[in-house]
């Protein structure tokens, strides 16, 4: 089977390719972003665990630029990080809203403790606050 073009657009083949992408464009658009994972689903419990292991990541890689990564508000992240500081992450609850704290096991100068990290659901992303 040939398919033929009018004239004109044979002789404007970029501009049949830049409509085509305009329309499939737009209509991708308008279906949107999609729908964040239904609340304390695997994929959702999934996705927290990836931002906390990222925090943990960044503490444990004295890495400022990946915590501002995982950080609900990187302006609040500074460039220090504690020379001899390793976190552990001890539990993660059950996603029950959209906040949950998690608990890690700090040790920093010696000394271990287990300290609460808040976690919040933002825009449909997880991320430590």
């Amino acid at each position: 089977m040939t398919v033929r073009f009018p004239h004109s657009l044979r002789r404007a083949p970029l501009a049949v390719a830049a409509l085509l992408l305009a329309v499939t464009a737009a209509a991708c658009s308008s279906a949107g972003s999609p729908p964040p994972p239904e609340r304390g689903s695997a994929e959702d419990q999934a996705a927290l665990r990836q931002a906390v292991d990222g925090a943990v990541d960044a503490i444990n890689q004295r890495n400022p630029t990946r915590m501002k990564s995982v950080s609900c508000d990187p302006s609040r992240i500074g460039d220090r990080v504690p020379e001899d500081g390793l976190a552990e992450l001890e539990r993660i609850p059950e996603i029950t809203g959209d906040q949950v704290v998690v608990q890690l096991r700090l040790t920093t100068g010696g000394e271990t403790a287990t300290v609460p990290l808040r976690v919040e659901r933002r825009e449909s992303r997880w991320c430590v606050s």
